[in-house]
């Protein structure tokens, strides 16, 4: 079942997706694998410039999110 969520959305966090859920949301998450990896040099706030190549493959996790009384992971 689709998720109706007002567009454009502003959340606290400004991340633009709703905080809370009234139905189960879900969410296909596809697999990438990564042929080759470079460290380029670093940015001045430290993080790690990358030449990545990346391919995507036919592998996908499916996610379900709900709220609840418990944070849970279930396979």
């Amino acid at each position: 079942m689709p998720v109706d969520v007002p567009a454009p959305y502003e959340d606290e966090f400004g991340l633009g997706v709703p905080l809370t859920i009234s139905v189960p949301l879900v969410v296909r998450a596809p697999a990438k694998l990564t042929r080759s990896l470079r460290i380029t040099g670093v940015r001045d706030d430290g993080y790690h410039l990358l030449d990545a190549e990346l391919v995507t493959v036919d592998l996908a996790d499916e996610l379900t999110i709900a709220e609840g009384e418990l944070l849970a992971v279930i396979d």
